[in-house]
């Protein structure tokens, strides 16, 4: 690719918008970036993989300055550190990768697209949202892979559209999973209206999960452009204490963002997405028995 080319308690969603933030902005301040010289990355990118399997770091960075965008294409024929995650900026040619080292990561991916496709079905549309997984993005200067991502199914011959993503991060700085929301959304000709960010905390037992959705601001005067903003609507926090896990509220995800079409109101099996405190209990202990925080 080229770069032209409702049940039980709800907590309130109320819109807290951000400026919008740099390529580098919420990553780790022990981060270095590295000038660009081809020959180290695949070096360094199997030494950070193995330092985070053997716990000596939980930063999952890369980041390097002056990276031409040939690189990224190289990156993909010999991709050395399955599933890692490719950020570039093609204007400042800066480049971050995250390294995925973590059966919980993958786990949380897997695990959060079944809730999601388990809560379609039961308004009888399993079809109608189709996986679009980690495939590369590119909108205006943002480059980017999700770690999960959808869209509504598309008809025979018409363009993908990429609605909703999902971001997943261990440990991740607040500012570094906002940042990541906010690009997806407001980047140039994205189709990105619902962002979800999951962070899970690699020493407790914790999980924070992030809803960003995009809010459409009316146009400055002498211009007719919209700028799409993006906002946090929601966070779930999940925790565990005393052998007792507790998510303090419901995770609702808009209908009309997620599949680009408003619910049938002569449906009343259609309405926004309402996962569970229960689900997504259940969701967390599943990850916390892979990080070993349950037996």
């Amino acid at each position: 690719m080229s770069p032209s080319s409702a049940s039980g308690s709800k907590s309130s969603r109320e819109i807290t918008s951000v400026p919008s933030a740099g390529f580098l902005e919420g990553l780790p301040e022990e981060s270095i970036s590295h000038g660009f010289a081809n020959i180290h990355i695949h070096e360094q990118m199997r030494e950070r993989q193995q330092n985070l399997y053997q716990n000596k770091t939980e930063n999952q960075f890369l980041i390097y300055s002056n990276v031409p965008y040939e690189v990224i294409q190289q990156l993909d024929e010999d991709r050395i550190v399955k599933g890692s995650r490719i950020s570039y900026d093609l204007q400042t040619k800066a480049l971050v990768i995250k390294i995925v080292a973590s059966e919980a990561h993958e786990m949380a991916n897997r695990l959060f697209e079944l809730l999601l496709y388990d809560k379609l079905g039961q308004m009888g549309l399993p079809n109608s949202l189709e996986p679009r997984g980690s495939a590369r993005r590119i909108f205006g200067d943002f480059v980017k892979e999700p770690d999960s991502s959808w869209g509504p199914a598309s008809l025979l011959g018409s363009p993908l559209v990429l609605s909703a993503v999902l971001e997943v991060g261990l440990s991740e700085s607040a500012r570094r999973m906002e940042a990541d929301s906010r690009r997806w959304i407001e980047a140039k000709d994205s189709s990105v209206r619902l962002a979800i960010a999951m962070d899970i905390d690699q020493r407790s037992p914790k999980i924070s999960i992030e809803v960003w959705e995009r809010v459409s601001q009316s146009p400055p005067r002498k211009t007719r452009a919209y700028r799409a903003t993006a906002a946090k609507v929601l966070q779930v926090d999940i925790s565990r204490l005393n052998g007792t896990t507790t998510a303090n509220a419901n995770l609702i995800l808009s209908f009309r963002n997620l599949l680009l079409r408003p619910a049938d109101p002569a449906n009343p099996l259609e309405h926004d997405i309402d996962i569970t405190p229960q689900d997504l209990e259940s969701l967390a202990e599943d990850i916390w028995k892979a990080q070993g925080f349950i037996p």
